[in-house]
């Protein structure tokens, strides 16, 4: 994951890098995918060394999903069942 700008003085957003998986499919080497909230985007710049706060909303919030549905909380055996 990388941050992209679209314009000068708007929010960053997050992308993913070359051989990361966005939607099911692995960004090619040379590019990189659209931004994770959807946003249309003819061309961008990337900013590095920024924290997340910094970050669309709406990007954050897809990242976030996505981490949670990777790595998924263990229940153990013993609900108290």
């Amino acid at each position: 994951m990388t941050y992209a700008q679209v314009a000068a003085g708007q929010r960053l957003h997050i992308v993913c890098e070359p051989g990361e998986v966005y939607r099911g499919q692995v960004i090619p080497a040379g590019c990189l995918s659209r931004p994770l909230c959807g946003r249309p985007a003819e061309s961008y710049r990337i900013v590095s060394n920024v924290p997340l706060a910094n970050a669309c909303r709406n990007c954050l919030r897809v990242y976030r999903a996505a981490s949670r549905s990777a790595h998924p909380t263990e229940r153990s055996e013993s609900d108290g069942e």
